[in-house]
């Protein structure tokens, strides 16, 4: 199928559904479709209807947009998302400086001033955070780690001292997720800002 229609298909997905849709497919299409999901546009509803049977009518509607990409994108692993945003960054520098502010990646939660990181912490699962922390960028770690309680530390180093080898990687993408989310939850509480403070 073409990218657009693929992209307005995706738009009328469920988030995770959509997001499932997108792993399924490779980066270099993922970066064509996250580009397009960020253009809020009129579509025609009969070309999704097409996929399955003849063309029966026509209705306008809106797809695709900032809400919709972000409601998608949160679903997918951090990884996934710097493929995406390396390809972009080669390929299409400006749909990369788009769709740069509209993804979360859990390295990101360093930007944050330490208040907004000690709420982020006092929200979330020790252990989840734990997991999380298992593969995570040196700098990002520091800046989590300084901000945690001693009781909290200690549980994490614990935990990771003992099972931090044997934890996959989609162990850790969906934890990462996990405060990814909280953040993202936390944000729209105004009790953190984490995006403006993204530099593309």
């Amino acid at each position: 199928l073409p990218i657009e229609q693929i992209s307005s298909l995706v738009s009328f997905l469920s988030p995770l559904a959509a997001s499932e849709l997108l792993t399924e497919l490779d980066s270099k299409t993922q970066a064509a479709i996250a580009v397009n999901i960020l253009q809020q546009k009129m579509v025609d509803k009969s070309l999704i209807e097409k996929f399955e049977s003849q063309i029966k009518g026509w209705l306008e509607c809106l797809s695709g947009g900032p809400e919709t990409f972000r409601n998608t994108f949160d679903y997918i692993s951090s990884e996934n998302k710097k493929n995406i945003l390396n390809i972009l960054r080669t390929i299409n520098p400006q749909g990369y400086q788009t769709v740069r502010k509209n993804v979360l990646i859990f390295d990101d939660l360093r930007f944050l001033e330490d208040e907004e990181i000690k709420t982020l912490l006092s929200e979330a699962s020790v252990e989840i955070l734990a997991i999380a922390l298992a593969s995570v960028d040196q700098e990002t770690y520091k800046k989590i780690d300084k901000n945690l309680m001693k009781s909290a530390r200690e549980m994490i180093e614990q935990f990771l001292e003992l099972k931090g080898k044997s934890l996959s990687k989609k162990d850790i993408e969906l934890a990462q997720n996990k405060i990814l989310l909280l953040a993202s939850s936390l944000e729209t509480e105004g009790k953190i800002a984490l995006r403006s403070k993204i530099k593309a």
